[in-house]
């Protein structure tokens, strides 16, 4: 898949224009189950930053994951490291983190193979993570914002261009606000359609 469409009409399409590097709908003529599939060594989107200058925001995302690695990732202007990203590390947790790696939500575990919904917000002062409807887990940290230039890469590490993600990815929603008073019914209307738990 070269392109995949932004929903919500303003035109941040993640796009890949390697096919080496495109994650697959379709597998020796077999239509991918679950989503585009990451084959966790060099397929990877990038898309317009969609979150420049955020002083709050939520990521969504529907996920099988079949090892660790970044499911998405942006790196700040002028730091050596990413800024905000969304992975599963390599003790099979996931974690919501920001500012240089030094901030990251407590991590909550994920089974990999099994599909999970991953719910991260930050509102200015606190930084949550939620797995498949679960109460989140929360760490303080204020006053962070989003400035950068780069890119928002799907499937790997900002900065570096490792951590790759391996498996499935059905769906990714951002916002460029804090969404965790509508976390239950984003949730459940998300589970609703993928009947994820």
């Amino acid at each position: 898949v070269e392109t995949w469409y932004d929903q919500s009409g303003n035109g941040n399409d993640a796009t890949q224009s390697v096919a080496a590097s495109q994650p697959k709908i379709v597998d020796d003529g077999v239509l991918v189950s679950g989503g585009l599939d990451f084959d966790g060594v060099n397929d990877f989107f990038q898309a317009t930053d969609p979150l420049d200058g955020a002083t709050s925001h939520t990521s969504i995302s529907v996920i099988n994951a079949s090892q660790a690695g970044r499911i998405m990732s942006l790196e700040e202007d002028g730091r050596s490291d990413e800024n905000w990203r969304m992975l599963i590390s390599v003790a099979n947790d996931v974690a919501y983190g920001l500012d240089d790696g030094t901030a990251y939500s407590a991590q909550t575990a994920i089974t990999l193979g099994n599909n999970a919904l991953i719910f991260g917000s930050y509102d200015s002062s606190d930084l949550k993570i939620s797995l498949n409807g679960g109460a989140p887990v929360t760490l303080s940290v204020s006053g962070f914002t989003l400035n950068t230039t780069g890119s928002l890469n799907i499937g790997r590490n900002a900065e570096t261009g490792d951590n790759d993600y391996g498996g499935t990815i059905q769906e990714i929603i951002i916002y460029p606000s804090d969404q965790s008073a509508n976390r239950v019914g984003i949730e459940t209307n998300i589970n609703d359609h993928y009947n994820i738990y």
